[in-house]
């Protein structure tokens, strides 16, 4: 595909989780959807689900317990 991720790299994986915090903290975006899913490190999206889930509309002005992740699960047997 060519459009390969690298999120077991620290850096990666943190901008991908800070990116989603931002859009849903500053722009009110209520879901995310990741194309071709499988290529990001698993680690890296329970991580970024567990950080949107602990925003709160007292704090946040979002309630994280009702965002909505969800992507392709491709497995191209490149990614271990």
């Amino acid at each position: 595909c060519c459009n390969n991720t690298a999120s077991e790299h620290y850096m990666f994986d943190r901008l991908i989780v800070d990116d989603l915090v931002h859009w849903a903290k500053d722009y009110k975006v209520d879901g995310f959807r990741f194309d071709l899913m499988g290529h990001i490190m698993l680690k890296t999206m329970l991580k970024a689900k567990a950080k949107l889930e602990s925003l709160t509309l007292e704090k946040d002005g979002i309630d994280g317990s009702k965002l909505y992740l969800y992507g392709e699960g491709w497995d191209y047997a490149e990614v271990v």
